[in-house]
C-alpha cells in the first residue's frame, strides 16, 4: 500500500507540470472568407490589446483556414489582415476549452506606402561624341580576354577573325589610355590583354586620326578607348596560357603577355 502511494505521488510530482502545462494550451481555429469565398495569406495574430505586440501569428491556407495556440486566458483579439481587404480586429474570450472563430473580411483596402525610392545606376555615360560603359556591369564572371568582354556588350558585334563593328562600321582602332599601340593590328591586343584591369569602355564617335582636328573634320570613324582601374596603373600586368598535346604528334602553344602604362611610359610584351 505505501509503495503504490509512493508510486502515485512520485507520478503526479514528474508528470503533473508537464500534464497542466498540456492542459492550459488552447487552440484558437477557424476560417477566413470574403463574399463567401476562402482567402489564403492572410495574416491572423493573437494579441492581448489594440496597441498591444501580438503574442503569436499565423497566415491562412488555401482553403482560408487556420490555427493557433497560446497558453493565455481572458480578454484577448484576433487581428486580420490582408492586401486589398479592409482590417479586422475581434474580441475574444479565451477559457480552458478550444476556439473557433470564423470570419469575413470586406474587399477594398487599401495600403499608402509612405515613401518608394528606386537607385539606378545607368551602366553608361553619353557625351557629345563619346559613349562611356562601365566594365563591370556587362562582366559575367567567364571573361577571359578584352576580346570576351566587348562580345557582352550590345551593339558591338566581334567577327570569328577578331574584327569589332559597331553597327555596319568597323572600329578604327582600340586604344589604352588614350594611345595607340596597335593601330589597325588591335586584334592582337583585345585577343590577349586581360579583362581584370579595364575600368570603362569608350566609344568614340566621329574619330580623326589627328587629334588637333577634332571636332573639325568630318569624320565617320568610331574607336574605342579602354580605361584601365587606377590600381592597374603604374604596376606590371599579365597573362600566361599554354597547352599541349599528350601524344604525337606533339602539338604545343604558349602565350606571356605583359604590359605597364605610366604617365610619360607605356610597354606592352
Amino acid at each position: 500500500m505505501i509503495n503504490h502511494l509512493c508510486l502515485s505521488w512520485f507520478l503526479l510530482f514528474c508528470l503533473g507540470p508537464a500534464y497542466f502545462s498540456a492542459w492550459a494550451q488552447v487552440s484558437i481555429s477557424g476560417r477566413v472568407t470574403s463574399a463567401g469565398v476562402p482567402i489564403g495569406g492572410v495574416r491572423v495574430d493573437l494579441r492581448q490589446g489594440e496597441a498591444s505586440r501580438f503574442l503569436v501569428y499565423t497566415f491562412t491556407d488555401g482553403e482560408g483556414k487556420y490555427r493557433l495556440t497560446t497558453n493565455h486566458a481572458g480578454k484577448l483579439a484576433l487581428h486580420f489582415k490582408a492586401l486589398s481587404y479592409e482590417s479586422l480586429a475581434k474580441e475574444i474570450e479565451l477559457g480552458q476549452k478550444d476556439t473557433i472563430v470564423d470570419v469575413g473580411l470586406i474587399a477594398g483596402g487599401l495600403e499608402q506606402l509612405q515613401e518608394v525610392v528606386i537607385n539606378a545606376k545607368r551602366p553608361y555615360r553619353l557625351g557629345r561624341d563619346t559613349i562611356e560603359l562601365k566594365a563591370q556591369s556587362f562582366l559575367q564572371g567567364d571573361e577571359r580576354t578584352v576580346e570576351d568582354l566587348l562580345k557582352k556588350i550590345p551593339g558591338l558585334n566581334v567577327g570569328t577573325d577578331g574584327s569589332i563593328k559597331i553597327g555596319q562600321k568597323e572600329v578604327e582602332k582600340v586604344m589604352i589610355e588614350g594611345d595607340d599601340f596597335f593601330e589597325k593590328g588591335y586584334r592582337l591586343l583585345t585577343q590577349n590583354m586581360s579583362v581584370q584591369p579595364i575600368d570603362r569602355i569608350q566609344v568614340l564617335q566621329r574619330y580623326s586620326n589627328n587629334k588637333h582636328l577634332k571636332g573639325i573634320e568630318n569624320s565617320d570613324k568610331v574607336a574605342l578607348n579602354l580605361q584601365l582601374k587606377e590600381d592597374s596603373k603604374h604596376q606590371w600586368l599579365g597573362s600566361v596560357s599554354a597547352m599541349g598535346t599528350m601524344t604525337e604528334p606533339l602539338l604545343y602553344q604558349a602565350s606571356l603577355n605583359l604590359m605597364r602604362i605610366e604617365k610619360k611610359t607605356n610597354i606592352i610584351f
